[in-house]
C-alpha cells in the first residue's frame, strides 16, 4: 500500500496498491524517476503517480508479531536451516508460527511451500517470512523484484538471512526498492528487444506468419503465472500494456481475448485473497 500526494491537480491525493511499474522512456537516468499505477478505490480509475509523489512508510516488524519461516531442501541442510531461523526469531522477538520448505527445483512456479507462506500473509496470519537462504526463493533479479514488490504493496516484511536483508528497516526498504526498480528495467530491456526483433523482420520483408506464445515460452510462462495468482484478464492486459510488451502479432495492445488466446483459454485458478500473490 502507499500514498501521497501528486502535483497534478486532477489526482490531487491518493491511496491504494500499485499495480505497475513503468518507466517514461529506455534512458537509464529514468530508473530514477519512474512512474507508478496506484489503484485508489476513490477515484474511477488507477492513477499513475510519479517516485517523488509517494510518502514512503517502512513496515515495522515488532517484537510479538507473527513470522513464517522459509528455507530450501538441497541449498541447504534442514536441522541447520531451521536452527538459524528459529535463533533469528527468538533474538528478534518474533513468534515463528511455521517452518515451510521446498526442494531445490529450477521451476519457480513449483513453489507450493512459498506460496503457501504467502498466502498465509495475504490472508493476515503472519507479517513478514524469515528466509534462511534467499537464492534458493528466487532464481533472478527479475524474481526477486516481484517478490520483493509483493511484500511492499502487502504491507508485510521479507527478512533474507543470508543476505542480511530486513526490508523493515530503512536500509533494507531502501535496497528492495532498487531491486524492484533494477527488475522493472530487465522486464522493459526484454520487451525492447522484442519489439526490435519484430520491426527488423518487417523491414527486411521476412514474413513472420502467425506467431504463437510457444514462440515465446518466457512470455507464456509470464502470463500463465500472472493468471494463476488470480488476476483477471483484463488486469493481466493492463500489466502488459504499462510495460510496452507487445503482442504475439506484434500489435502494441493487449486486450482480455488476447491474453486468453495466448493462455488457451485456460480457467483461473482458485481466486486468493487481496492482495494478490506474486507471480514467482
Amino acid at each position: 500500500m502507499i500514498e501521497g500526494e501528486s502535483a497534478d491537480g486532477d489526482i490531487g491525493v491518493f491511496r491504494g496498491r500499485a499495480l505497475a511499474t513503468a518507466l517514461q522512456s529506455f534512458k537509464p537516468c529514468d530508473l530514477e524517476d519512474p512512474l507508478f499505477l496506484v489503484d485508489d478505490r476513490r477515484k474511477d480509475a488507477p492513477v499513475w503517480v510519479r517516485r517523488n509523489d509517494i510518502r514512503r512508510s517502512v513496515s515495522e516488524l515488532r517484537a510479538g508479531q507473527a513470522v513464517i519461516g522459509y528455507f530450501t531442501i538441497g541449498r541447504v541442510e534442514e536441522p541447520e536451516a531451521v536452527a538459524k531461523i528459529e535463533t533469528a526469531c527468538r533474538d528478534a522477538g518474533w513468534v515463528l508460527t511455521q517452518t515451510v520448505h521446498d526442494r531445490a527445483m529450477p521451476r519457480a512456479l513449483e513453489r507450493p511451500g512459498l506460496h503457501h507462506a504467502l498466502t498465509q500473509i495475504a490472508r493476515g496470519r503472519a507479517r513478514g517470512l524469515v528466509v534462511d537462504d534467499l537464492q534458493g526463493a528466487t532464481h533472478s533479479v527479475r524474481d526477486l523484484g516481484v517478490l520483493l514488490e509483493w511484500f511492499r504493496d502487502a504491507g508485510a516484511v521479507l527478512v533474507a538471512l543470508d543476505l542480511d536483508l530486513n526490508t523493515a528497516t530503512e536500509h533494507g526498504d531502501e535496497l528492495a526498492a532498487a531491486v524492484i526498480r533494477l527488475s522493472r528495467w530487465e522486464r522493459e530491456k526484454i520487451a525492447e528487444g522484442t519489439r526490435r526483433g519484430v520491426a527488423r523482420a518487417k523491414a527486411e520483408g521476412r514474413a513472420l506468419g502467425q506467431p504463437s506464445v510457444s514462440d515465446q515460452p518466457q512470455l507464456l510462462e509470464r502470463i500463465a503465472r500472472l493468471r494463476e495468482a488470480g488476476l483477471t484478464l483484463q488486469a493481466i492486459a493492463d500489466r502488459l500494456n504499462a510495460e510496452d510488451v507487445p503482442t504475439m502479432r506484434g500489435g502494441t495492445r493487449w486486450r482480455p481475448s488476447s491474453v486468453q488466446s495466448a493462455l488457451g483459454y485456460r480457467r483461473p485458478a482458485t481466486r486468493r485473497p487481496d492482495p494478490q500473490l506474486p507471480p514467482i
